[in-house]
Parts: structure tokens; sequence; C-alpha cells
């Protein structure tokens, strides 16, 4: 094993830089291809995309209600029965989660938010695939945390995959 000083490793880090630069022009709510792979082969059975936004490609239907999507609806009253889809995408659109934000007009207090929750959950039959952000959603009891997934991004929010399995005697008690 050959240990490599500090200064030998920024020099390489800077001729690495100087024959490779980057520069990334990319909005941070788009998901990457890799994240969108990733989505797709966690899928089981029929899905809902809940706030598409801007992963249209993912899903069976999707959903949203201030872009095109299969079906323009409100995520608080989803128009679907219980257990309607195995697994539901949901990528939450993290200014109407922070009650804090200045850019907040949708939800204005904490409880709306778990209200949301509710509804995806209610959806859901098998699985659900959230994009945790600032805020970490728990589903529990119905619901038990499989896997999570963190993915890397240049900017100071955390990108994580979380999903969320149902457990089996909550289906026989449906929401």
């Amino acid at each position: 094993m050959r240990l490599i000083r500090k200064e030998q490793v920024a020099q390489l880090a800077r001729r690495e830089r100087a024959g490779n630069p980057v520069t990334i022009f990319k909005p941070l709510w788009v998901w990457s291809r890799e994240e969108e792979q990733l989505i797709r082969s966690k899928i089981i059975g029929r899905s809902l995309n809940l706030c598409s936004g801007a992963a249209w490609s993912v899903g069976d239907v999707t959903l949203d209600l201030h872009v095109e999507a299969d079906i323009q609806a409100d995520a608080f009253h989803l128009p679907f029965r219980p257990l309607a889809f195995d697994t539901v995408v949901w990528d939450p659109p993290w200014s109407w989660a922070n009650p804090r934000s200045w850019r907040n007009k949708t939800m204005k207090r904490w409880g709306d938010v778990m209200a949301l929750v509710r509804q995806v959950s209610r959806t859901a039959r098998r699985r659900l695939i959230v994009r945790q952000g600032v805020y970490l959603f728990d589903f529990k009891p119905d619901f038990q945390l499989t896997e999570a997934w963190l993915i890397k991004r240049i900017n100071l929010v955390p990108n994580i995959i979380t999903i969320w399995d149902r457990r089996h005697h909550a289906l026989t008690n449906p929401l």
C-alpha cells in the first residue's frame, strides 16, 4: 500500500479538473437518469407517480396539480379508492411541506402535511417510494422501511429515496 501526501492529492485533483471542467446547469428538483432507473427498478405492479413534476416517465399513472400529467388533481383529495395502486411514488413539493417557507401558499399547518401523508399511504397497496428531503416522513405502523438510498447532489438539501413496504396485517384493515 502506497501512502499519498495531502499535497499530492490536491495536485492530482487540480490536474483532473483542468482536463475535465464540470459545470452543471440543471434544476435541482429534476431527477437524474440514474435516480429514475433506481425508482423504476423498485416499482412493484401498477404504479402512481404522485406530484410527478418533471418525472413523467416514472409510473403507470402520473398525477400533478400544476403540470401536465395523466390526471390533474389535488393531492389532498386523491380521486382513487383505497389501495388502488401496488406502488405509489411520491416526490413531495418541498415548498408545500415547509410551514415556515415564504413561498408556502398551500399549506398553513403541519397537520396539512400529515393529511397529505395519510392520502399517499391510503392509495398504496404494497409499496411507497418516497423522495425524502428536508423532512423525513414516517409511514409506521402500516408500512415498514425496507430500503433507503442517499443521492449525492451538489446542494445543501439531503436527497434520500426511501422504500416502505406495507405490513401484511395492514391489508386486512384498509385505511
